[in-house]
């Protein structure tokens, strides 16, 4: 039978251990957001100086190691379609649009610039395809 002693051991270093790894799952999480920002911030200072293409190279790579529930995704989002935008590449605008609406794995919600500035590009593709009432639906959701 183990003693009082060895029994508050084991238990101190239990309650040691899981402050440890809640620890270092907060401050994987800050640092990562941390690195976010500061990647956001820098696309951001690429568009404003006229250089999307390097916002949108950033702004991809980073899409690629973020999930679509992150907390930054909706200003992710936002911040490539404008650098696509500003290169005029409607192709790559179409796709993120069609990414970022996917109904598995939404990395919008409804309401959000970024949900309706995805909408808007659907609209107007379905209207170039010539594709009415599809159009008609994406600009009704963005109206409602």
């Amino acid at each position: 039978m183990a003693s009082w002693k060895s029994t508050a051991f084991s238990f101190l270093l239990l309650i040691v251990l899981a402050a440890l790894a809640v620890g270092g799952v907060a401050g994987r999480q800050w640092w990562q957001a941390r690195n976010v920002r500061r990647d956001l911030a820098l696309a951001r200072q690429h568009l404003d100086q006229g250089k999307p293409e390097m916002a949108e190279q950033m702004l991809a790579a980073r899409m690629e190691t973020s999930r679509p529930t992150s907390a930054w995704s909706p200003a992710l989002v936002d911040l490539r379609f404008e650098a696509l935008d500003a290169m005029d590449d409607v192709a790559a605008e179409q796709l993120l649009a069609d990414q970022v609406l996917d109904a598995q794995r939404p990395w919008v919600r409804p309401g959000e610039p970024a949900w309706a500035r995805a909408e808007v590009i659907q609209g107007r593709a379905a209207l170039k395809a010539r594709q009415i009432d599809r159009a008609r639906e994406h600009f009704i959701r963005v109206l409602d």
